[in-house]
């Protein structure tokens, strides 16, 4: 049976979910990196590591929180312990319409930007239209990426770090199952893009899915 909330049980519980979650989240990156790096080649892979720097996950696309989620999760916690449900959906809705409005802000600017970066950054020719199709595709995540955070608010706001980590490992898994898939097809970085936007739709869903289960009082 899963702890119950508050009690010292469950902060261990979340605390090794946490630890777990980092962890793995570091292996599967430093068995990943050399495979790619061997198959991509160095510029290849600079080229996709450049394109990573426009995510919401180890990117600049992270300013874009503002400190919205932090405060998201205090309040669904407080209305949780007040039984207020009316507050807790009033701020997961503000979270989601936040998170949204960014998206669509952010998400058509990067993706109109995905040439200039290319031509900035003197990518060289045999790799100029796989440039622009990675940056695309990995602006195009954010689309995803920001208002899931509404519902990792939730998770996180009920105390359920262990379902959190366990959307974020299902996201890498897929994604690093997929990577190694395109890259043994040789088709190419701008494969890479679109096997990350991908994993960026599956963590979305999941988490949906995943938050509307933890607290099934969630409806905006």
């Amino acid at each position: 049976a899963m702890p119950k909330e508050g009690t010292g049980a469950r902060v261990v519980r979340n605390t090794l979910a946490n630890g777990a979650g980092a962890f793995t989240g570091i292996a599967i990156s430093l068995i990943l990196t050399p495979f790619l790096i061997r198959h991509l080649g160095l510029e290849a892979y600079g080229i996709w590591v450049l394109a990573q720097s426009l995510t919401f996950f180890g990117g600049y696309a992270a300013i874009a929180d503002l400190g919205i989620e932090t405060a998201a999760v205090r309040y669904v916690a407080e209305a949780r312990a007040e039984g207020n449900r009316e507050a807790l959906n009033q701020t997961v809705t503000s979270a989601m319409v936040f998170f949204s409005g960014a998206a669509v802000v952010f998400t058509p600017v990067l993706i109109l930007l995905a040439e200039p970066l290319t031509e900035l950054f003197d990518v060289a020719p045999v790799y100029h239209q796989p440039a622009i199709y990675v940056f695309t595709f990995v602006a195009g995540q954010l689309i995803f990426d920001l208002p899931a955070r509404a519902f990792f608010a939730v998770l996180e706001g009920a105390q359920q770090f262990a379902t959190f980590q366990l959307v974020l490992l299902a996201r890498a898994l897929v994604q690093a199952a997929l990577f190694v898939a395109v890259i043994l097809a040789d088709l190419g970085i701008g494969s890479l893009g679109a096997v990350s936007f991908i994993s960026s739709a599956v963590m979305f869903f999941a988490a949906w899915i995943l938050a509307k289960r933890a607290v099934p009082e969630l409806h905006m």
